[in-house]
């Protein structure tokens, strides 16, 4: 499943631009990003996909990594080394 770029809209919270697999993902990263559960805000975001998001494993024509910009944040066993 691919990375698509979200702006999730709350009306206390405002709006933040975030990069995740599906509009879950994106509310629970709107939620990180605000400093609040993402159960108290799930059903009042508004959630708007705007395309998907650069390939962080593509190069350029020389053959340079592009990096791809931001990527989702990881989960507690990728933070921990855990495969």
């Amino acid at each position: 499943m691919g990375q698509y770029h979200y702006r999730i809209t709350h009306y206390e919270h405002g709006a933040v631009d975030v990069i995740a697999e599906d509009r879950l993902r994106a509310v629970c990263a709107a939620a990180h990003a605000w400093g609040v559960r993402w159960t108290s805000i799930a059903r009042e975001c508004g959630a708007e996909r705007l395309g998907p998001a650069a390939d962080p494993t593509a190069e350029n024509r020389k053959g340079e990594k592009t990096g791809g910009g931001r990527t989702a944040r990881k989960g507690k066993a990728e933070r921990r080394g855990v495969d």
